[in-house]
């Protein structure tokens, strides 16, 4: 994930979010994810969660939307984290960084991009692991009274920079959305899911004057 195609995802990341978090309750739909005074937000996953340490657009719309909640927001984020793989140098210390130590009412997950790169052959064992950090993630008790609410990220699409020396991501972006598809599959958990590629091929389209796809949290990216 290149830091461009990172920076250019994190608007479409931060509305949303919000547009889960704010839109109005009615009986019969309840928002998806409701925060609470005092919540601890805590983010965690691969590139697209590490470089949000960096941009602080995510941070200043929520805080700007819901400043008498006093959120707390940490950012975990590591380049290359999958979900069963934390790559870090020999004699690295996590210094009380880990989901216990933060305590977390709310996850939000970024997984799925290194681990398409698996192919097809790789999405069993990807459903698996997904299945495992899912049942985890919601059923322990991080801050001693509640499992946290848990946000899944899907990878963001890759660009095409028309660079000869660069792929331009046709391949990847198949892997991708196969990826991408199995962590919204309905049913798979209690949760939220936000599906990146339809936002941030939108985003990328728009901000080079091409064609907008149809807009929408599960919707599709061409792959042709």
């Amino acid at each position: 994930e290149s830091p461009l195609m990172t920076k250019r995802a994190l608007p479409a990341l931060a509305i949303g979010l919000l547009a889960l978090a704010i839109r109005p309750v009615a009986a019969a739909d309840a928002p998806k994810l409701t925060l609470r005074k005092g919540d601890r937000v805590i983010i965690v996953g691969n590139t697209l969660a590490e470089r949000m340490q960096y941009f602080g657009g995510f941070e200043t719309l929520l805080y700007s939307r819901f400043p008498e909640l006093d959120l707390v927001v940490h950012d975990l984020g590591w380049s290359a984290d999958e979900l069963t793989l934390r790559p870090r140098s020999a004699g690295f210390k996590n210094h009380g960084h880990e989901l216990a130590d933060e305590k977390p009412d709310v996850v939000i997950a970024a997984f799925g991009f290194n681990e398409s790169f698996g192919g097809p052959e790789g999405l069993a064992k990807f459903r698996s692991d997904l299945a495992k950090f899912i049942d985890e993630t919601t059923s322990t008790k991080y801050n001693g009274n509640s499992a946290p609410k848990l946000v899944l990220l899907s990878p963001i699409a890759q660009e095409d920079l028309g660079d000869p020396h660069i792929t331009d991501g046709k391949a990847n972006n198949k892997n991708i959305a196969l990826y991408s598809d199995a962590m919204g599959a309905p049913g798979t958990y209690e949760g939220t899911y936000i599906g990146m590629l339809d936002h941030n091929i939108t985003t990328v389209a728009r901000a080079l004057g091409g064609q907008v796809p149809p807009r929408g949290m599960q919707g599709r990216l061409s792959t042709q």
